[in-house]
């Protein structure tokens, strides 16, 4: 027993020295051409960070207990692996900005280009369906267009902080820009799918039907199958009322297509739990 604790004991002996040897190493590197990395905001809070994880673990070899000194050397070792990362990737880091500036650049005027087409499909929606169906799209053009101004804005200060070798922030700005953008792009293509959605049921009213009734049918096989019908048959024998009352109060004139699917896509999610309520009390 006594062997192995001075076995344990000088491993981590040696671990406290090998920690604090690379973390002086690393602090080194930075007194020569590394240094310059210090003006990034991340490389000087990952290097601050390292300075106070060297000095608990000191502290911890010289007063502290042997769970101490195991956890500082952890926590020492950790920032070293951070800082170390930071500074392999810091030379590309200007450029990697630049990449990132041009890419998010891109793809604002693919989305500028798509919602110019956004006004032509509202009007093809409000022509061809009831305008209920496109009442919650009327602000998406309005909206979208905030949205890409705001991420022109951001993507031009990323630009400059990236032409004054502040990749970090430039990096930030162009984060928060591709956020602009994909509101931007969700509002214009939640447009061009609405109108595919309900050009797609006109074309085939029926389909909508029949993937509601044969969920409603897959459950019924699924409640005879694992001995559960006088639990859920009946509930599920309701729901397939439910999809003929959905299909009669649809109007032979101006049907409003939208309301029909999502009633219909409540049926099935409504029985998709049941189903996953049977498959999780079969498990049991």
């Amino acid at each position: 027993v006594l062997r192995r604790a001075a076995a344990a004991a000088a491993v981590a002996r040696n671990d406290v020295d090998a920690a604090l040897a690379d973390s002086g190493l690393l602090q080194q590197r930075l007194t020569g051409p590394d240094g310059r990395w210090l003006s990034y905001p991340a490389v000087a809070a990952a290097t601050a960070a390292l300075q106070t994880r060297d000095r608990v673990l000191r502290d911890a070899r010289d007063v502290g207990t042997a769970q101490d000194r195991r956890t500082a050397t952890v926590e020492l070792q950790r920032a070293g692996a951070e800082l170390r990362e930071l500074l392999e990737r810091a030379p590309g880091l200007v450029e990697e900005a630049r990449r990132a500036v041009g890419s998010a650049g891109t793809r604002l005027a693919a989305v500028r280009n798509r919602a110019t087409g956004v006004p032509g499909r509202m009007s093809t929606l409000l022509r061809e369906f009831p305008a209920d169906s496109s009442a919650d799209l009327a602000g998406n053009e309005r909206r979208s267009h905030g949205h890409l101004g705001a991420a022109e804005e951001l993507l031009a200060g990323a630009k400059a902080e990236a032409a004054q070798d502040r990749p970090e922030q430039a990096l930030a700005l162009v984060g928060q820009a591709r956020e602009e953008i994909g509101s931007a792009e969700e509002l214009v293509d939640s447009v061009a799918d609405r109108l595919q959605l309900l050009q797609g049921i006109r074309a085939d009213p029926a389909k909508p039907e029949r993937d509601a009734r044969f969920r409603v049918r897959d459950a019924q096989r699924l409640a005879i199958d694992r001995g559960m019908v006088g639990e859920w048959g009946s509930v599920l024998d309701a729901q397939s009322g439910r999809i003929d009352r959905i299909v009669a109060a649809l109007p032979e004139r101006n049907p409003d297509y939208l309301k029909y699917q999502r009633e219909l896509e409540d049926v099935s999610e409504f029985v998709a739990d049941i189903v996953n309520r049977m498959r999780q009390r079969s498990a049991r």
